[in-house]
């Protein structure tokens, strides 16, 4: 709602809603989250965008099972396969329409902060679009700019839910779809302001009262009808209305999914694609797992054979025809088939006319892609590194597996915090399985990379790292270069945590070189100037990805790695070590030289080894 689309879960409550799952995301969920992505319109998906940070992330088993992931390889396979015949747009030809109510959303100022992020309309909104989605009848969600511009005729029902502000140009536009036949289903609240000038809208483009029942009063205008709910429907009975209003309009649905009792099944949601004898029909069921019979209302006329084939896309196994025989006859199709709906893991099915070409699907992947992002760092590393994350999660195992796996080669155990820095019995994943009561003593090097500006450092997190260092513990502290929508605010952050060793970051300030840099451009520096250092020992280059600039004191900390005569500026600190105590610390205002290609640039390989081996005091 307040980030501009619709960003809320259905909550099914009924008794056929979904079991408690276990802790994490399953295979089958994911595949749910990804077909959903392609279904609905969406040309790809930022996978890690579902969570904020490495704690929440993919990459935590308590979040996400190990068999999600391998499915991911397996759907994406799909997806490619059947891409013919699901990609072209319009994806779903909607029989109904759910309008966006964005004048309403705009107009809006939640009473508190509570109530902003508990979104009250987008959940009322949510529990519409779940009533015409489990219908079975295709759906569009419009705005007002296509209600007023497009053709409505191909929409036998339209829905308003908290279509409160409206422009006054929509009164007559649906008053002219209702009277040509189509059907209106509006929300209490929808229809009261005129979003243009804050008057009254008329209410008399309704038409007459034919009736009224539990929910809504009916109104006839012209050929069309008007149902005007007196109350605000949870998702159940806004399926429940739904499903009434379509049988007595004769609004049909694609497909019949009834249960084994013969009740119709609540929460599916149910797709069909295609073209030229070859169709997908999706089926995603929200709540509980069920044994149900499917059949189409009426076969497509592109599927216009007489018979098919029918083949699962997840097992990439041919499904038996009724009498066993691998084709199916129109009859048979047209019947229906028995199929068990695995709760939120979608049915995918691909019905081809027998006798064309058939679609090559890829074999399941074997190989697990997983081998060297998800797996135990090897304990025969005494050395360990902790990964802590609760400032941000540039660098982790699983972000930098180039990284990883050179560290652990080096004899390097790769370890990442999951709880607060402060508990004294730490939570631990090795990568994989969850270890605890974890001491952050029994980690040689602990690193902190890309810390953000908008997580609160508190004063007795640095001293407990100035304490772990003093102790004789080894810190790599990563900053980010200050530029971009956000990464300006992680300066602050980083001079938090590396003021005790005598190094700052410089507010707003990045390296430029126009002679010497990678193919990113000026900002991405290739440094060459190299004080002598067992850190920069075979180091004749380090190729940044973007680095801020650092402020040293000398009486506290060296700068080891500063700018070329060519860059701006020229003589200020790339990279900074310091001596606390027992311990040791090294400082960088850049967290993206570990990530993909870059690590392979210059000599980055051999800086990287050196700074992890000189922090652990292997390299004197």
């Amino acid at each position: 709602m307040y980030w501009g689309g619709i960003r809320d879960y259905l909550r099914v409550v009924s008794d056929h809603a979904a079991p408690a799952q276990g802790s994490g995301i399953n295979a089958g969920q994911m595949r749910a989250y990804i077909w959903t992505q392609v279904v609905h319109g969406n040309s790809g998906s930022m996978l890690f965008y579902m969570a904020s940070n490495e704690i929440n992330s993919l990459f935590n088993p308590e979040r996400t099972r190990r068999d999600a992931l391998k499915a991911l390889p397996h759907v994406k396979n799909e997806i490619n396969d059947l891409g013919g015949i699901v990609l072209p747009r319009p994806r779903i030809r909607g029989r109904v329409a759910l309008v966006y109510p964005f004048e309403t959303f705009r107009n809006h100022i939640p009473y508190d902060y509570r109530e902003f992020m508990k979104a009250p309309l987008t959940t009322r909104l949510a529990g519409y679009y779940g009533g015409l989605l489990f219908s079975g009848i295709p759906c569009d969600v419009i705005s007002t700019h296509q209600l007023l511009s497009k053709d409505l005729s191909p929409y036998q029902a339209i829905c308003f839910a908290d279509y409160e502000r409206a422009p006054s140009d929509v009164i007559s536009r649906i008053e002219a779809y209702v009277k040509q036949g189509g059907t209106l289903l509006a929300t209490p609240s929808s229809f009261m302001t005129d979003d243009d000038f804050g008057n009254p809208l008329p209410s008399g483009w309704m038409g007459a009262l034919e009736s009224e029942a539990d929910d809504c009063r009916i109104f006839r205008q012209g050929s069309g009808w008007v149902y005007r709910l007196t109350r605000e429907l949870d998702l159940p009975a806004a399926c429940s209305l739904v499903s009434k209003i379509a049988e007595a309009r004769s609004i049909q649905p694609g497909f019949s999914i009834t249960r084994e009792n013969g009740s119709r099944a609540s929460f599916v949601e149910a797709q069909a694609f295609g073209s030229k004898g070859r169709h997908v029909w999706y089926f995603l069921n929200w709540g509980a797992p069920m044994k149900a019979r499917i059949a189409p209302r009426q076969l497509p006329v592109s599927l216009e054979g007489r018979s098919f084939t029918v083949r699962n896309s997840e097992t990439r196994e041919p499904i038996p025809s009724p009498s066993g025989s691998p084709d199916w006859t129109r009859q048979e199709l047209e019947e229906g088939f028995d199929v068990a709906l695995e709760c939120q893991n979608p049915l995918v099915l691909l019905i081809e006319e027998a006798g064309i070409s058939p679609t090559p699907l890829t074999p399941v992947p074997q190989e697990d892609f997983l081998a060297k992002i998800w797996k135990a760092t090897p304990r025969k590393n005494k050395t360990r590194i902790l990964y802590h994350i609760k400032y941000h999660e540039r660098m982790t195992a699983s972000k930098t597996p180039q990284a990883a796996e050179l560290l652990e080669a080096e004899g390097f155990g790769i370890y990442t915090l999951l709880s607060p820095l402060g508990k004294k019995q730490l939570q631990v994943f090795d990568g994989g399985e969850v270890l605890n009561a974890q001491k952050l003593d029994d980690y040689k090097i602990l690193v902190i990379s890309a810390p953000q500006g908008n997580v609160s450092i508190p004063a007795e997190a640095v001293s407990l790292l100035e304490e772990y260092v003093r102790e004789g513990g080894g810190l790599l502290l990563l900053g980010q270069i200050p530029h971009g929508p956000h990464n300006w605010l992680g300066v602050k952050a980083f001079s938090t945590l590396s003021r005790p060793y005598g190094v700052q970051q410089v507010a707003s300030r990045a390296f430029e070189d126009p002679v010497k840099h990678g193919p990113l451009g000026a900002l991405a520096v290739r440094f060459e100037q190299m004080a002598a250092h067992l850190i920069t020992e075979n180091v004749s280059s380090f190729c940044s990805a973007g680095s801020g600039v650092l402020e040293v004191d000398g009486s506290h900390a060296r700068a080891i790695i500063t700018g070329n005569p060519t860059s701006q500026p020229a003589d200020k600190a790339v990279l900074a070590v310091a001596e606390h105590g027992k311990g040791r610390v090294v400082m960088m205002a850049d967290a993206y030289w570990l990530e993909g290609d870059a690590l392979a640039q210059g000599d980055n390989r051999v800086l990287l080894k050196n700074i992890f081996h000189w922090l652990a005091r292997q390299k004197d």
